[in-house]
């Protein structure tokens, strides 16, 4: 790959498999022997949590991001986790804290982890995964503003995720037309699939204009109990059991995000 692609995980509902996707994502493309980093941009620090368990870390988001201090340089923030080749921005619920202050700053305030992470990132890794927060605030805005693509998780059983959906997709428009023109949508991926009913494959065959013909990923995530057992336990999914219907979708998506790429590069 030419120019290593940042990637935000974003949608405004909770409940969608953000952080799933952050952290199980990150591990399939480490196994494909890649250097992957992860920033956790949600003060809930889900994602933390899983890849940074029992793991002491002295900077985070919080210093990365912080204006009243002077910038460090952005290794310092990073964080090896106990998985080969994945690393990890993590992060601490004192970022909170830190919201206002970028908003104080105006527009300048959203360019704080494109101007101090952007770069060393696509020279370091393959991928950066960034996990954001439920909502589509500051730090959401901050993370686009630093990314090259935009995934939307997209919740098979969720009423409500059409709306969700749109109301992204609308925001990540927005974003590159008003801050970062180099952004763009990727796909949808569609999570929380239960294979006896046929919804998801409706979903699948959706058209949204705005998002194109080919807005959604191939690779569905299953529905699959041993995703809560990760979550419970604050690990992956291939911590849990690596042979899970669950690890295997993030395998296959892992792959076919990298045909994506590959293809996209030669465009």
């Amino acid at each position: 790959m030419n120019r290593n692609k940042i990637i935000s995980i974003i949608n405004h509902k909770g409940g969608v498999g953000k952080t799933a996707t952050t952290v199980n994502l990150g591990e399939a493309l480490s196994r494909e022997g890649l250097q992957v980093l992860v920033v956790d941009m949600d003060p809930q620090c889900n994602t933390t949590d899983i890849l940074l368990a029992d793991r002491k870390f002295e900077y985070s988001v919080f210093d990365l991001l912080n204006p009243e201090q002077e910038a460090l340089p952005p290794e310092e923030c990073i964080s090896p986790t106990a998985i080969d080749g994945l690393y990890c921005v993590p992060n601490t619920p004192d970022s909170t804290f830190l919201e206002p202050e970028l908003i104080k700053l105006g527009p300048a305030g959203f360019h704080f982890l494109r101007d101090r992470l952007r770069s060393y990132a696509q020279e370091k890794y393959h991928f950066t995964i960034i996990d954001n927060p439920p909502n589509l605030g500051t730090f959401v805005v901050s993370s686009l503003f630093a990314s090259d693509f935009a995934i939307i998780p997209y919740d098979a059983g969720s009423t409500g995720s059409l709306r969700g959906f749109s109301k992204a997709l609308d925001f990540i428009e927005e974003i590159r037309q008003n801050g970062n023109p180099e952004l763009k949508f990727l796909k949808a991926l569609i999570t929380r699939v239960d294979r006896r009913t046929s919804i998801w494959k409706t979903i699948m065959d959706h058209r949204h204009p705005e998002a194109g013909e080919d807005w959604v990923f191939e690779t569905v995530i299953p529905m699959n109990t041993d995703f809560q057992k990760a979550e419970f336990a604050d690990k992956t999914i291939f911590q849990i059991r690596p042979s899970a219907p669950g690890a295997i979708a993030y395998e296959e998506l892992a792959k076919e995000l990298m045909t994506i790429l590959k293809s996209e590069l030669q465009q």
